[in-house]
């Protein structure tokens, strides 16, 4: 979603600019079809910002900030600089080893991931790769080992 400022700025911070009201609705959007997916696999997985409470990167009086807020404000968060430039491994390995083995969980076990999808098929198209062909799928870490029946 940023990958325009990032082409054009020498500098850019993901945390304090990148996360916005805007952008933070199709992180919301992802974290739905992820927690879907753990639900579905009777898991009951934290939410992002929960994730980030217990790991002492929020306080827990912040719970009810905006996300894109406790990003851009965060003393942790908003002093990371970069990504600077577009192949990084926000996309690269995020993507190829996040994003692909959330899409391929979700056909296995019948759970729409249209918004990773939708991610995963812009990055490829960005970086000129095919991520759904590169990435990390079920089927490498053997389905069958699994047990998701």
């Amino acid at each position: 979603m940023n990958v325009g400022r990032i082409d054009y700025a020498d500098e850019f911070a993901l945390y304090e600019e990148g996360i916005t009201r805007h952008t933070v609705r199709l992180l919301h959007a992802v974290e739905l079809e992820r927690l879907t997916l753990g639900r579905k696999l009777g898991f009951e997985l934290s939410t992002a910002k929960e994730a980030r409470i217990e790991r002492g990167y929020l306080e827990r009086q912040d719970e009810d900030e905006p996300l894109n807020r406790l990003f851009n404000t965060s003393p942790v968060f908003s002093q990371i600089k970069g990504p600077n430039r577009v192949k990084n491994r926000y996309l690269t390995e995020d993507i190829a080893y996040g994003l692909v083995l959330w899409s391929s969980l979700g056909r296995e076990i019948d759970v729409a991931t249209p918004n990773i999808d939708a991610i995963i098929v812009i990055a490829s198209t960005i970086l000129e790769r095919d991520f759904f062909e590169e990435g990390l799928t079920i089927d490498e870490l053997g389905k069958d080992k699994l047990g998701l029946e």
